[in-house]
């Protein structure tokens, strides 16, 4: 069963998919309703209006200030981008693990084993 200590929060760098976000997100609340999403917006969809209603924390940055777009690391800076994203969302996510989740993750029911890593979903 899941330890009581153990708590999930998410992490969502996305773009402009608006029909995967929103699933993606949905998934997540059914199962956590009450955690923390911080999600950041790298030059795509602005989706602060669904995040307002949904609690959700959340940073849309312009096409400028996100240096690169989406989650390709092809190169240093690519991969410094979503790195410090990642690290802005540690400030406002008070679960003590974190589930990344993009356009094609869907949560289908509660964690119940053990997590192994502070940082969970990465393939």
């Amino acid at each position: 069963m899941l330890q009581s200590s153990q708590s999930l929060g998410a992490f969502y760098q996305c773009y402009k998919n608006p029909a995967s976000f929103i699933r993606a997100i949905k998934s997540f609340q059914t199962y956590y309703p009450s955690n923390d999403i911080v999600v950041v917006s790298d030059g795509g969809h602005n989706y602060k209006d669904f995040c307002d209603d949904n609690n959700i924390h959340y940073v849309y940055k312009t096409k400028e200030d996100a240096e690169t777009i989406g989650l390709m690391f092809n190169s240093y800076h690519q991969c410094l981008n979503f790195l410090r994203n990642l690290w802005y969302s540690f400030d406002h996510i008070k679960e003590d693990y974190i589930l990344l989740i993009e356009d094609d993750v869907r949560v289908l029911k509660q964690h119940t084993s053990k997590f192994n890593y502070s940082i969970n979903g990465c393939n």
